[in-house]
C-alpha cells in the first residue's frame, strides 16, 4: 500500500509542477503579431484581376504588434502561490510517505535480525539436548543411567526442537515481511534464506 502511495505521490508532484508552471506562465507579459494583406486591385476583367494577383500589384500589407503587461493581476498571482503551496504541500507529503516506509523496513529488518539469534540460540540448545540424550543412552547400556533419565531428556531434546521450529517459523515470517516492505530481492540487507541444517544469514541494515 505504501509503495503505491509513494508512485501516487510521484504522479501527483509532476501534475503540481506542471500547473505551477502554467500558473506563472500566466504571470508573464504577452506578445502578440498580428499581419494581414488585402487585394485592392480595380481591373475590370476577371483575367486582368487575376493577372494582377500573380504579379503581386495592387496589393496592400498591414502589420501590428501588441504587448501587454499584466499590472496588479491579483487572480493570477493568487492562482500562482496556490500552486506554489500545493506543490510543496505534494513533496512533503511524498517525504513522509517516503519516512514510513524507511520506518517500516528498519523495523522489519530489526526483527529479522532477531529471529536470526533466536534460530542460532535454539539451534544450539538443540544439538546440546541430542549430545545429552545419546550421552545418556549410553550410560544406560551400562547400567549408569534410568529410564527415567532417558525419559527425561527425551522430554528436554523434543521441547528443544519445538523452540527451534518456532524460531524458524517466525525467523521466516519476519523475512517475508521485510521482503514485501522493501519489495526488493532483499540484496540490499544481504539477508538470505536458510533451511534447518544451514544457517546462513547476516544483515548490515543499521
Amino acid at each position: 500500500r505504501k509503495h503505491a502511495a509513494l508512485e501516487s505521490a510521484r504522479i501527483e508532484i509532476d501534475k503540481r509542477k506542471i500547473d505551477m508552471k502554467v500558473a506563472k506562465q500566466n504571470l508573464l507579459p504577452e506578445f502578440n503579431l498580428n499581419a494581414s494583406a488585402s487585394n485592392n486591385s480595380l481591373a475590370d476583367t476577371e483575367g486582368k484581376a487575376f493577372e494582377q494577383q500573380f504579379k503581386n500589384e495592387r496589393y496592400s500589407f498591414s502589420g501590428g504588434v501588441s504587448f501587454r503587461i499584466p499590472i496588479g493581476n491579483r487572480r493570477a498571482e493568487a492562482d500562482y502561490r496556490q500552486t506554489r503551496l500545493r506543490h510543496a504541500q505534494t513533496i512533503a507529503s511524498y517525504h513522509q510517505t517516503q519516512q514510513a516506509i524507511m520506518e517500516e523496513v528498519r523495523r522489519n529488518a530489526r526483527s529479522v535480525r532477531v529471529n536470526i539469534k533466536r534460530v542460532e540460540a535454539t539451534r544450539v540448545a538443540r544439538r546440546l539436548a541430542e549430545e545429552r540424550l545419546d550421552a545418556q543412552e549410553k550410560k544406560f547400556k551400562v547400567g549408569l543411567s534410568t529410564s527415567r533419565d532417558i525419559l527425561e531428556d527425551q522430554d528436554r531434546l523434543a521441547n528443544s526442537l519445538t523452540q527451534e521450529t518456532r524460531a524458524l517459523i517466525d525467523y521466516h515470517k519476519s523475512l517475508a515481511s521485510l521482503d514485501r516492505a522493501t519489495h526488493s530481492t532483499l540484496e540490499r540487507f544481504q539477508i538470505e534464506m536458510f533451511y534447518p541444517g544451514e544457517v546462513k544469514a547476516k544483515t548490515t541494515t543499521k
